[in-house]
């Protein structure tokens, strides 16, 4: 962690190195410390931001470090229960950067505990479009079509999360389950 602190100082106005120095305080149990490296690259970012703005009038989203500070300040807003600014982050990184996966499975895994199951299914999709081969994306938007109703569409997921992770039994449990809900219905 010396190394990412003495980068990190060194550099002030370097959002990589913060980034850098909260993922290292966040490995080292110092969640507060993470968060404020996290908080300061993206005030950097938003400054760096603002000079691009005024100098040239466009605005450049192609970087995604801020992105990455958001999504790392939103992880630690959900693991703390503060989900209304955890999405508000994950939405600044999906704004930011819209291929990265992260913010939106996080914003999508926030959005199905709500039961926000179209607004889940919408980021679960996104992220499925940007990582194909991830089964637990599609075995959590299996949830949420499902709670829609959208039966046949949760057995694909469930079908593609098996067949990305066989050993995901979760996965095989809840097609069971749901092959015999179908089948009981019918």
């Amino acid at each position: 962690m010396a190394f990412s602190e003495d980068a990190a100082f060194k550099s002030p106005q370097n959002i990589r190195a913060s980034i850098n120095l909260g993922s290292a305080y966040l490995q080292a149990g110092r969640v507060e410390d993470a968060f404020n490296s996290y908080s300061y690259a993206i005030r950097i970012a938003s400054q760096q931001q603002t000079a691009v703005n005024e100098k040239s009038g466009i605005m450049s989203l192609k970087d995604k470090m801020p992105a990455k500070a958001y999504l790392n300040r939103g992880n630690i807003y959900k693991e703390n229960g503060m989900h209304e600014e955890a999405l508000a982050d994950y939405s600044m990184a999906i704004k930011i950067y819209p291929r990265m996966k992260g913010p939106h499975f996080n914003r999508g895994y926030i959005y199905l505990q709500r039961g926000d199951n179209a607004l889940a299914i919408s980021d679960y999709t996104d992220a499925i479009k940007i990582d194909p081969d991830n089964a637990i994306t599609y075995y959590n938007r299996a949830f949420a079509l499902r709670a829609i109703g959208n039966f046949q569409g949760a057995l694909d997921d469930l079908d593609s999360a098996i067949q990305l992770n066989p050993g995901l039994m979760e996965a095989h449990a809840q097609r069971k389950m749901l092959r015999q809900k179908i089948s009981g219905s019918n």
